[in-house]
């Protein structure tokens, strides 16, 4: 779980939950960010695995993808990092903020599944697209005391 604590400092936010759980956003926690313009994958991932790359660069308006031996933090690092507890199920995890996005996801079928999330999330401003800061997965949040 070491990978992970990143993410529970991120997940104590209010913003947090409410993208997490799907809810509409209220006015207060409607943030967004225009998302940083390079699409980065690990070197050596599949071709499915970039093909699904290459789909969140174009829709950010900044194709090609880079190949990288590890995440350079300031992109839109997009991984399949295998994380799948047993018990527990397979799932995925995407934190967006102003200096990067992660997209890590267990497999490539939720892979399918984060990056058809991100594509959701987007919206367009002046003609230029924005992702909502904070974080989006299918697993379970566990609130804020």
């Amino acid at each position: 779980m070491k990978q992970f604590r990143w993410l529970v400092a991120l997940a104590t936010t209010v913003t947090a939950a409410q993208f997490a759980s799907g809810a509409e956003p209220t006015p207060a926690l409607s943030r967004y960010t225009r998302p940083y313009p390079i699409v980065g994958v690990p070197t050596g991932a599949s071709e499915a695995h970039k093909a699904l790359a290459q789909q969140v660069a174009v829709l950010i308006g900044h194709p090609p993808i880079v190949e990288q031996r590890t995440n350079p933090v300031c992109c839109i690092w997009i991984e399949i990092n295998g994380f799948t507890p047993n018990p527990g199920k397979a799932g995925y995890v995407i934190v967006n903020d102003a200096g990067g996005s992660i997209i890590a996801a267990s497999d490539l079928e939720q892979l399918r599944a984060a990056v058809q999330r991100f594509k959701k999330s987007i919206r367009s401003q002046d003609g230029k697209p924005e992702i909502p800061i904070g974080l989006l997965t299918n697993y379970p949040v566990v609130p804020a005391d």
